[in-house]
């Protein structure tokens, strides 16, 4: 169930009450399909359910607990075909979006609970870093709660159903592409991109090419550790 309390690991610092005061945010993974169907494959949605699990996998394995708890990967179906999409991606995306999920209108107050993270991946372009709209990020933070909704394009789609994507020989591998999932999954998390160089070398927040081989900090873990344990106080 979303938002339920993990606290099965006791590998990372942190009393019992700490890990009990960590909460799974609710995760709504989604694909995106315009009007006119532009680049639909039905094996899309069990090839990100699973690369997601092995992005959440990672970090629980770094954190000692599950930061999100997803639900499984739905298809949303666009208003306009893939084209309209050109411009103002995440924006167009989200604005659509709102009429299935009216929380994305608007960003709640710290009260409310279990504000769920929405992963949006859309069938917009088979390059995975050309998509037009520059659509690879996580949108901005507000309100001490993030309304985040992060945007990739179809090209990673492929790299999960397919294996590797073969218009992005250095990084369109199902290991590459997912290690970019978990890295918009640290900015959910409020991680920035690392500043020294010895942790960009290793970190997910740098270089995500090299998942499941690259880690995080003791600085990174315990900025999002705070952050999910400053939600669970909230709820």
């Amino acid at each position: 169930m979303a938002g339920t309390t993990d606290v099965e690991s006791a590998s990372v610092d942190g009393s019992s009450e700490q890990r009990a005061a960590c909460r799974a945010r609710p995760l709504c993974p989604l694909v995106f399909v315009p009007s006119d169907a532009a680049g639909w494959n039905a094996g899309y949605l069990p090839a990100l359910d699973a690369a997601l699990a092995a992005a959440l996998s990672w970090w629980r394995t770094q954190l000692g607990v599950r930061p999100f708890d997803p639900e499984p990967a739905i298809a949303i179906g666009g208003r306009q075909p893939a084209a309209a999409y050109a411009r103002n991606t995440r924006a167009r995306i989200r604005s659509e979006l709102a009429a299935y999920f009216p929380d994305l209108t608007v960003s709640p107050p710290a009260s409310v609970p279990a504000v769920p993270l929405y992963v949006v991946y859309a069938t917009l372009s088979n390059r995975p870093y050309r998509c037009s709209g520059d659509t690879i990020r996580a949108s901005a933070t507000a309100g001490g709660v993030p309304q985040v909704i992060v945007v990739q394009s179809s090209g990673s789609l492929d790299a999960f159903a397919l294996g590797r994507n073969p218009l992005d020989p250095a990084t369109g591998s199902r290991e590459a592409q997912t290690g970019a999932l978990a890295h918009e999954l640290g900015h959910a998390l409020g991680l920035p991109h690392p500043t020294e160089p010895a942790d960009r070398a290793s970190s997910v927040m740098w270089s995500w090419w090299r998942f499941p081989g690259c880690c995080l900090s003791a600085a990174e873990v315990r900025q999002a550790r705070a952050a999910i344990t400053t939600r669970g106080s909230r709820e």
